[in-house]
């Protein structure tokens, strides 16, 4: 007899689970599905637009998609649940379970127990291998980048990088060429050692190739020298026009015969560039932007009625991007758990803002521990669906987790503001989901 009981609860006990498994795996599909429409519509862009090679995109994709699992994981099991007793209480399942003496410790039991290994695995998804993703995702990125720099640049829109707003009218990728650039550099009071060190080497290489060349003498350059900023430039030029009038015809005449390299050093004046086309070199520090048949101008401070106005058949300058990739290495979501932990009692000592890192922290264990409060809110909901029980089940699946984002965003930024409390305060979305749980079992068993 015992046997045969034993029998029953085994065979109850794996039809539920794989009530459950089929809805997971359907949920698992649809949230991926929403949480990666953009980053699909990204990577088909890189790939059509773009001229990104197919096998970059399966690469991007391979790391973007477990960076998506911390998020969907919670929210499939939220709705496998629903869906699952839900689909068991409308059909009457759960009354004929109930009526041969099965309680709703063998009801639940099946399901509890998975989701439990599930967050634990979790925790150790979220701490370390999430994180390493995160940094796989931006370094295949940047080869990208290094192999194909256009792909940064959109057409007819502005972007900023560093001190520099760029404008192009259109992207030629099958010849790798830009065509109607416009780079504005607004004013700054730091300068651009980057690429004061990379003119004197164009020039050092330049002046040993060409016999011929000789420096512009330091009178002619005297105010054109304070016309080009922090891009710090190599211009070849057969023509230079000044409407400010500062050259003499003389001087005229001996820089266009001589075909000079202009080095021009400001890194504190605003200034344009426009050009008919440019090429552009990404190196592991910066960019090397090569503009062709254009104007460079600025403001004549001397001369507020008259601009100081260049033209170049071409025009170089280095575009240092250290800072940027300086800041995209320490980024909270590339770290591991245990070098959070370190990171913060660093920046306690030395009295920096530390917030970003201990809500990275504490978020992955919020998500990692999501599932168990939604289980728990989720099973007596299920249960005591009765008919209409798949679309109930849907329906709550969808309210209770705006309802969760919702308490967790209200978290978060309470957590910004006082980051003392955050490893307390983030925990309460989680901490109302159990306690909402934990009523509605109570109420479950006294029904």
């Amino acid at each position: 007899m015992i046997k045969n009981i034993r029998a029953n609860i085994k065979i109850i006990h794996i039809y539920i689970l794989k009530e459950f498994i089929a809805s997971f795996f359907f949920g698992i599909a649809v949230f991926s599905l929403l949480l990666l429409l953009d980053r699909i519509f990204d990577l088909a862009s890189l790939f059509l637009s773009k001229g990104v090679s197919l096998f970059s995109i399966i690469k991007l994709f391979a790391f973007i998609y477990p960076n998506i699992l911390p998020f969907a994981i919670p929210m499939s099991i939220l709705f496998a649940v629903l869906l699952a007793y839900g689909r068991l209480s409308e059909d009457n399942e759960i009354t004929a379970m109930k009526a041969n003496s099965m309680d709703y410790k063998t009801l639940t039991l099946p399901v509890i127990i998975p989701v439990c290994i599930i967050s634990f695995l979790l925790i150790f998804f979220n701490s370390f291998i999430s994180p390493f993703m995160q940094s796989r995702v931006k370094n295949i990125f940047q080869e990208i980048i290094t192999q194909r720099p256009f792909v940064t640049f959109p057409e007819k829109t502005i972007i900023r990088l560093n001190d520099h707003t760029f404008y192009i009218n259109k992207v030629d990728r099958k010849n790798n060429i830009l065509e109607g650039v416009s780079i504005y550099k607004f004013n700054t009071e730091n300068k651009d050692e980057e690429n004061e060190k990379f003119v004197k080497q164009e020039a050092e290489t330049n002046s040993k190739n060409n016999e011929n060349t000789e420096q512009i003498k330091e009178e002619s350059e005297s105010k054109t020298s304070a016309a080009l900023s922090a891009g710090v430039a190599v211009n070849d030029t057969e023509s230079i026009k000044e409407e400010a009038g500062s050259k003499t015809q003389n001087e005229k005449a001996q820089a266009k015969e001589s075909k000079k390299n202009l080095t021009l050093n400001n890194g504190d004046i605003s200034w344009r560039i426009s050009a008919s086309s440019a090429t552009v070199q990404v190196y592991t520090t910066g960019a090397l932007i090569t503009l062709y048949a254009g104007f460079w101008q600025k403001a004549n401070s001397e001369d507020l009625h008259n601009m100081i106005h260049m033209t170049f058949n071409s025009y170089k300058f280095f575009m240092s991007l250290t800072d940027q990739i300086e800041q995209a290495v320490i980024t909270p979501q590339e770290i591991n758990s245990f070098k959070l932990l370190e990171k913060i009692k660093e920046l306690k000592k030395e009295k920096e803002p530390y917030s970003p890192y201990v809500i990275e922290f504490w978020v992955r264990l919020l998500f990692a521990t999501a599932p168990i409060a939604f289980v728990l809110t989720a099973m007596p909901i299920g249960i005591m669906a009765g008919k209409g029980g798949k679309a109930i089940g849907f329906g709550l699946s969808i309210g209770l987790i705006v309802v969760y984002y919702m308490l967790l965003v209200i978290a978060m930024n309470s957590s910004e503001k006082n980051y003392n409390y955050a490893g307390i305060i983030l925990w309460f979305p989680n901490v109302f989901m159990t306690l909402c749980g934990i009523f509605l079992f109570t109420k479950m068993i006294k029904k």
